[in-house]
């Protein structure tokens, strides 16, 4: 089955362009699977980058302005949408303690009222697939195939396909669907 999967949709996400985006995918693959991976607690716009991509993490530096939220919510999402959790915080779990990570896994599959989670950056370790396996939620894991839309020319041979909806529009994304 064709799954697109919309990763980093948080309450500061553009929820008219990924309703845009979804509804286009539907449309032109009306038997697809659409999952957006979404993390409940956010920082303001002005650290968006930050949060999405983690720098100071990587660096192995401080890691507490992660752990200081301006917001907590989910988004509301059409009813041919299937929620994910994809961590409380959109940070490498792999670099927090296992007994947090899930915490975060665990809250965030629950807020979501969801049993597949998404790991943040396609990263996951043995202790994050244990308690998948412990609480029967679906792991989604890179190595399965998923192929990104943001750096790989689409096929519809291909069935695994993940995007960051704050890439696109709904034109750019028509034009890179429709390219042959």
């Amino acid at each position: 089955m064709k799954t697109f999967r919309f990763d980093d949709i948080c309450i500061n996400s553009d929820g008219h362009n990924e309703l845009q985006i979804a509804t286009y995918l539907k449309q032109k693959f009306p038997g697809c699977r659409i999952i957006f991976g979404i993390s409940p607690l956010v920082h303001d716009k002005k650290d968006c980058d930050q949060r999405v991509y983690p720098k100071i993490f990587n660096a192995f530096s401080s890691n507490v302005p992660f752990f200081e939220p301006t917001q907590c919510g989910v988004p509301r999402i059409p009813d041919f949408v299937e929620p994910a959790g994809h961590g409380l915080w959109h940070i490498d779990h792999r670099l927090i303690p296992d007994s947090l990570s899930t915490a975060s896994i665990l809250t965030s599959c629950s807020l979501t009222n969801s049993k597949i989670f998404i790991p943040p950056f396609n990263k996951y370790d043995n202790s994050m697939i244990e308690t998948c396996e412990e609480h029967e939620i679906e792991l989604i894991k890179f190595e399965h195939g998923w192929k990104s839309m943001e750096h790989n020319e689409f096929n519809d041979d291909h069935n695994l396909w993940y995007l960051h909806a704050r890439c696109w529009n709904i034109e750019t994304f028509k034009t890179y669907m429709n390219h042959e």
